[in-house]
């Protein structure tokens, strides 16, 4: 609960930040953006409760289950709009769940990481650095990062990471932390539907995205949840 209360808190705040530039400088963009943190509050945090409520009433956990598919198979993003409410992984779930996704290119990140390696923007143009670089001249942290420095120097190891994929392909996270006790736990999450497509869940957008841009033919991805009504992975799963 105070988890939830905190990432609230969060949008919230982000939200009276914009306002209060409207207020005092009016255009056209801090308009949009306000408008989208305000949806961002109403459907992530308040009506998919909603939803994901129902289907965490009739979970049934299995095991960790790791497939290897093609990246490009995985468009939709059930992230978004469902919020964090499966929080392990190896789920059979009923519910509307599947049916509230969107498309994953559609997250503001994945915005950014098209603009910057697709045409070629660099990263303080881009709307991940602008957004987080606000959040940090605001007092705030992310990720180690506290000032406009770090966070340049975060961003280029997406770069690196790219050149890594090109030069030497895809490697599981086995194989990048074979010390770590349950690597797997940070393999891209994906959720399967009940017409079988693959969404984006957690962990790992990043690397999703820029397997597919690498032109990478199989990645390895941690099954979080399959609707209760596929027939083909629930024999599996």
């Amino acid at each position: 609960m105070l988890k939830r209360i905190n990432k609230i808190y969060f949008v919230l705040k982000r939200l009276a930040y914009h306002l209060l530039k409207i207020v005092l400088y009016p255009n056209q963009s801090r308009i949009s953006e306000a408008a989208r943190l305000f949806e961002e509050l109403i459907h992530r945090r308040i009506l998919s409760e909603l939803c994901i409520e129902e289907s965490t009433n009739n979970l049934e956990q299995n095991k960790t289950t790791i497939l290897w598919i093609d990246p490009k198979k995985v468009k939709k993003d059930s992230r978004s709009l469902n919020g964090i409410k499966i929080k392990n992984a190896g789920y059979i779930v009923d519910g509307c769940w599947d049916k509230r996704t969107r498309n994953f290119e559609n997250r503001w990140k994945i915005k950014s990481l098209k603009t910057h390696f697709n045409s070629g923007i660099s990263w303080e143009e881009t709307v991940y650095f602008k957004r987080i670089n606000l959040w940090l001249k605001m007092g705030g942290k992310w990720r180690g990062c506290e000032q406009s420095s770090d966070l340049k120097s975060y961003l280029k190891k997406y770069d690196e990471l790219y050149c890594e994929l090109n030069s030497e392909g895809y490697k599981s996270q086995s194989e990048l932390r074979p010390n770590a006790t349950t690597p797997e736990h940070n393999e891209i999450g994906i959720t399967i539907s009940r017409s079988n497509e693959f969404a984006w869940y957690d962990c790992g957008q990043h690397r999703l995205y820029l397997a597919q841009l690498a032109g990478i033919n199989k990645v390895p991805v941690r099954v979080v949840a399959v609707h209760r009504m596929n027939e083909i992975y629930n024999s599996d799963f």
